[in-house]
């Protein structure tokens, strides 16, 4: 039986038929709707897993016996007839299946069911008035209170926590969803060193082991190496590829040393990688205060970072859990041996405050950096390798000592089910744990979705249902690197590909109040640009400035141009979104209120001074931000669930794929033509796919407005699928996630979403090592996306 993921543990879904039986609009037939629910049980795939009992009458076993039919021949001749019933039931199955599809929504001509589909925007609005910013302050001051790691006794209770409060809200399930993963924490006894010491007498000369006053946790990077590297200091600024490539410019080698390296600009998983593969023995990561005070105070008189502060985060580069890639962690699933690769980092690595690396650099030797690289330390700043005059024959001692150990994660599953498309699921997610208090990341975030769920809660006990069904997911393990999430989608990976309409994703929601920032899939823009045109900011002499008019006016897609529409940025990684849109193709949104200056947009990130003050007193001090963000979502959430036909543009997925090859082309078209390769495919393969799109579009339009239900249902089903079509049977970046070869991931920056990463991925392997092998692969990564671009074509078969 499959087990669903609308249903509670592997309870089947049958048991939650009863559970939810009413249907709001009685004029709808109750054979129908039921029908519509449990339509999954007419599939091939259900009735494979049943045990069907066949009864052979005795005339059939005698004429079976001896004759034409003994021996190997007879058994062929036996298997082949055999298949042969087999395809005539399958035929004949298929057709009555599609007789009672036909028969079952031509009963819905006469009953008015497209009609009970409609959004309506008195929900909305019940909604939005629902939202409240007082009960968003009380929800992430106690959310605040303490850290939440995953796996710990104090992350076990606040899923506990959530789980209770989702129950009291009405909705028709709330569960825990359990994986048992590799995660990673700081040594039980001691501390993680970072020394310098004399070469000569091996004595320490400064300990920078110290943690903040206020720090609950030891300093440490999950999944660092665990060792002991000594070695001379380089200074790398961010540790990107490009900039060890000037360090080799400038005749430093990193090679046996320990490298210092700025947070930003690249993931710090990446950064320790690239100084693995450049020779390093250990890395040290800090927050420059040209990256992390700027012109602000320091808190907490302001934002600015203070000088003591640790940034915490994970190096694993890829989501989900290291030792069950592309498989959920149940507690059955094969892990491989102690000491296996998983991909981990190779060379320890630790974080140290501006502080520490203060009193390193001041000392430092060696030629001087370009000037990119002067941060907002008092020094002069130098490259090394090693330290000058008198502290030459210094050097550093950098010792790891974390702990790997599989512990239970916890996610939080709630359900409202749809009342028609009970199998279609609008997902609604963001993740709980936290490395700090975590005010900001992801306390802003939760707050949103308690009151989100909360506001859904009020709507359902009005007599409200959804039409698709509605679920929200609170993750576990975010921080460790999008763990939980991950786990969740392998484990019903299937059923998601199949049913799933969008995800919808928030995190740090308010981490400024000066625009909406928003990512997603192209397919995403046309309801994000419906709902933010119905959530008002304020009134304006009797005209309310909207979401959309705010977010058009503060960041628009063409910076030039007056009447631009708002920018919807590329999905790359980061968050829970990840395993959904490069993972599975499930189209995906990721909403947060920023700053002016996305450079300084919350330096307390992290940190343990990301906490309930930072956020009261300096992002969002009325909430106004955050009940505006959640009014959003929930609008989003209510159109998507209620709108009978999706609203979905493949137009809108062109006009991405369009603006992606122009920067493709911009960055990297003299290299390509210098190796003989065009471009021309792609853009005949947009064309293609745009036109074959539009007369779809047109033959639909000329139907709808009909009473004629089946077309809707499967028009939307049509749409669902474009953006799975693009998955890839093999990964992007080494991992087993970033599948979707539109648009994911930049191979220098995870952050970073571009459109076409496998062709931008083999071009920057070609560039740097210009093989026969590296441009072929260019090539033919261009044909793989014109094939799957064809593939996609909606009503390809028809045009």
């Amino acid at each position: 039986m499959k087990k669903w993921i609308i249903s509670s543990g592997n309870r089947p879904f049958s048991e939650f038929v009863s559970h939810y039986q009413s249907v709001s609009d009685s004029s709808i037939d109750a054979t129908m709707v039921e029908y519509i629910r449990g339509k999954k049980a007419y599939t091939k795939w259900d009735a494979d897993s049943e045990n069907v009992d066949i009864e052979y009458h005795d005339g059939l076993k005698q004429s079976a016996v001896g004759g034409y039919l003994n021996g190997t021949k007879g058994k062929i001749i036996k298997v082949l007839f055999l298949l042969l019933l087999f395809f005539l039931g399958f035929v004949v199955g298929y057709l009555v299946r599609r007789g009672v599809h036909e028969k079952y929504f031509s009963s819905l001509q006469s009953t008015g069911l497209q009609f009970a589909f409609e959004f309506k925007i008195e929900d909305a609005k019940f909604l939005e008035k629902e939202i409240q910013s007082d009960n968003i302050k009380e929800y992430l001051r106690n959310f605040s209170l303490k850290p939440r790691s995953a796996g710990t006794s104090w992350g076990k209770d606040v899923a506990t926590v959530i789980q209770r409060h989702w129950e009291q809200s009405a909705l028709d399930d709330v569960r825990l969803e359990k994986y048992f993963v590799l995660l990673s924490y700081p040594p039980l006894n001691g501390s993680n060193l970072v020394l310098t010491v004399d070469e000569k007498t091996n004595a320490t000369v400064t300990n920078f082991t110290n943690k903040p006053a206020n720090a609950e946790l030891k300093p440490y990077l999950a999944y660092s190496a665990n060792g002991i590297a000594f070695g001379k200091l380089v200074y790398a600024n961010y540790g990107r590829r490009e900039d060890f490539m000037v360090l080799q410019k400038l005749n430093v080698s990193v090679g046996g040393c320990v490298v210092l390296m700025r947070l930003g600009k690249a993931h710090r998983g990446d950064k320790v990688r690239w100084a693995f593969e450049m020779g390093a023995v250990g890395a040290l990561l800090y927050p420059d205060p040209a990256d992390y005070v700027g012109q602000h105070k320091l808190f907490p008189k302001g934002l600015g970072l203070p000088g003591d502060a640790i940034v915490y985060g994970s190096l694993k580069t890829f989501p989900g859990d290291p030792e069950t890639p592309g498989l959920p962690s149940i507690d059955v699933a094969y892990r491989p041996i102690p000491g296996s690769d998983l991909g981990l980092p190779k060379i320890p690595a630790q974080p140290i405050s501006y502080n520490d690396a203060r009193i390193l650099l001041s000392i430092m030797s060696g030629p001087d950096p370009p000037t990119s690289w002067i941060g907002g330390l008092n020094v002069t700043y130098r490259v090394g390798p090693g330290f000058e005059s008198p502290n030459e024959t210094q050097t550093v001692k950098l010792e790891v000592n974390n702990m790997l150990q599989r512990r239970e994660i916890a996610n939080v599953i709630g359900v409202i089910y749809g009342r028609i498309e009970r199998d279609e699921y609008v997902i609604v997610g963001c993740h709980h744990d936290t490395w700090t208090t975590g005010a900001s990341d992801p306390g802003t975030g939760m707050a949103v979705m308690m009151e989100t769920v909360r506001a859904f809660g009020a709507l359902r006990k009005s007599g409200w249902a959804p039409s698709r069904s509605l679920i929200f997911a609170s993750w576990d393990a975010e921080e460790f690197g999008i763990i939980g999430s991950t786990e969740w989608v392998e484990d019903h990976g299937k059923e998601l590909m199949d049913n799933t309409v969008a995800y919808i994703n928030i995190d740090s929601t308010v981490t400024g109040n000066y625009t909406l920032e928003a990512l997603g899939s192209p397919f995403m823009r046309r309801v994000l640009y419906e709902a933010t045109k119905e959530v008002s900011v304020y009134q304006f002499e009797d005209q309310p400035l909207t979401v959309y008019d705010l977010w058009r006016n503060r960041s628009p897609q063409g910076q030039m141009n007056p009447h631009s529409i708002p920018k919807l940025d590329i999905l790359g990684s980061g968050s829970d979104f990840v395993s959904f849109m490069s993972g599975y193709g499930v189209p995906s949104l990721h909403l947060q209120f920023v700053n002016n200056d996305l450079d300084f947009d919350y330096p307390l990130y992290h940190t343990d001074y990301d906490i309930y003050d930072s956020i009261a007193n300096f992002v969002d001090p009325s909430f106004n931000a955050s009940a505006i963000l959640a009014r959003v979502v929930a609008t989003i959430a209510v159109k998507l669930t209620d709108t009978l036909v999706l609203p979905f543009g493949c137009d809108d997925y062109v006009d991405e794929m369009n603006r992606g090859l122009a920067v493709l082309k911009r960055k990297y078209g003299v290299f390509l033509l210098e190796h003989g390769i065009l471009t021309d495919i792609l853009q005949k393969a947009i064309n293609h796919f745009d036109r074959a799109a539009n007369i779809h579009y047109s033959s639909f339009a000329k139907m709808n407005g009909t009473d004629n239900v089946l077309l809707y249902h499967e028009f939307n089903h049509q749409l669902m699928q474009v953006e799975r079509t693009f998955i890839l049977p093999q990964p992007i970046n080494n991992s087993t996630r970033f599948r979707h070869a539109i648009f994911g991931p930049h191979r220098e920056d995870i952050h970073e979403g571009v459109v076409f990463p496998t062709i931008i991925d083999a071009i920057l392997c070609a560039q740097r090592n210009a093989t026969v092998e590296n441009v072929e692969q260019i090539k033919m990564r261009m044909a793989t996306v014109v094939q799957l671009l064809r593939m996609a074509e909606i009503g390809r078969a028809h045009v």
